[in-house]
């Protein structure tokens, strides 16, 4: 019964401290070969590393995936396939630096329609 009456204690207090505000964290990555947009920002995840285009409320309005395994992209938040035939190969010097740029390319086509 004690126990009940401190729960119930607890759940009062908080409700007079009002809603608590956490901070929203964001898994960002540093490895970019190319500067991002002001207020964009890239994650790494398990398909690759992912590109948000976000507005200046803070919404994310359109993103990229990137995955160097494959060495390819694709537009969302999705799984990159392997080569298909149809897409660019990059190889040879600095194929990171124009994939990430490519990558870049396509979310700004497609963000601004």
């Amino acid at each position: 019964m004690r126990f009940g009456i401190e729960r119930f204690a607890q759940a009062q207090l908080a409700d007079q401290a009002g809603p608590v505000r956490r901070p929203r964290l964001r898994m960002t990555t540093s490895r970019l070969p190319v500067a991002l947009p002001p207020h964009w920002f890239a994650e790494d995840d398990w398909r690759g590393t992912i590109i948000h285009a976000v507005d200046k409320h803070g919404h994310i309005l359109a993103s990229v995936t990137v995955n160097e395994e494959v060495r390819g992209y694709l537009l969302g938040v999705q799984q990159v396939p392997a080569f298909h035939g149809k897409a660019p190969r990059y190889m040879r010097r600095n194929w990171r630096v124009r994939l990430y740029r490519d990558a870049l390319a396509a979310l700004m086509s497609a963000w601004r329609g």
